[in-house]
């Protein structure tokens, strides 16, 4: 029961150093993915379009609406 209360308080002080230190293969592994995103042009391609492609589903039906009410 105590060893589950200090994890717990580890958690909600220190996430990530909390996970690294429980989960060391997976820790360096999601570390690495978030590095390679991060100095990835094509990633950030991606997310540029996705975020563009979002922006554009908003914005058609309120300018549909726009034209359609003159």
């Amino acid at each position: 029961m105590i060893e589950k209360l200090a994890i717990a308080v580890g958690y909600a002080k220190a996430p990530r150093t909390t996970f690294m230190l429980r989960h060391p293969k997976q820790a360096i592994t999601a570390m690495a993915v978030v590095r390679g995103l991060r100095e990835s042009r094509t990633a950030r391609r991606v997310v540029g379009g996705l975020v563009g492609l979002g922006a554009a589903t908003v914005a058609i039906p309120v300018a549909a609406v726009v034209l359609l009410r003159r």
